[in-house]
């Protein structure tokens, strides 16, 4: 069947954002990649993995079954919008699909549709890049939250462990 693949890009996303808007972004990204639609597939976490079932195996089984899909990907892709506050940066899954991409040591991008792409480009120009990184330092990733308590803590202690144990 030409309608399934295997995933050449893991797209972190956030269900919040509308289906439109990922659309957008990841139409941008076959465009500017010089892809065919039709012949790129992606996986789409939040379509394929239910985070309210199954809660007592669920989590040792997330973390291992993202890790493998993300090093099965040729790249990992964030969609970052709105881009000042993406909700990407809101949600613990998605937090912990970015840090896995950081331990396979995948290649990152950052997409978004182009009514974002339009708005990163006006603060830009009208703002400048200080105004851009101010937004960058005000984000808060240890308010993000998971739809369970448990996930949400297990999702925060795990990136701060890892982080702590670098630092040594």
């Amino acid at each position: 069947d030409d309608c399934v693949g295997d995933a050449s890009v893991f797209v972190s996303h956030a269900l919040d954002n509308s289906f439109g808007s990922l659309d957008d972004a990841l139409m941008s990204l076959a465009k500017r990649r010089n892809l065919d639609p039709a012949m790129t597939f992606v996986l789409l976490d939040g379509f394929c993995v239910f985070q309210e079932e199954d809660e007592d195996a669920q989590s040792d089984h997330f973390q291992s079954t993202f890790m493998k899909s993300i090093k099965a990907s040729q790249s990992f892709v964030i969609v970052a919008e709105p881009w000042a506050k993406p909700l990407t940066l809101t949600r613990c899954w998605c937090l912990w699909e970015m840090w896995c991409a950081v331990q396979c040591d995948t290649t990152w991008e950052i997409v978004m549709g182009p009514e974002h792409e339009k708005a990163f480009g006006n603060t830009l120009v009208t703002d400048g890049a200080t105004a851009v990184l101010q937004e960058i330092r005000n984000l808060d990733v240890s308010k993000a939250v998971a739809f369970r308590q448990a996930d949400e803590t297990m999702i925060h202690n795990a990136i701060r462990d890892a982080g702590e144990g670098e630092q040594e």
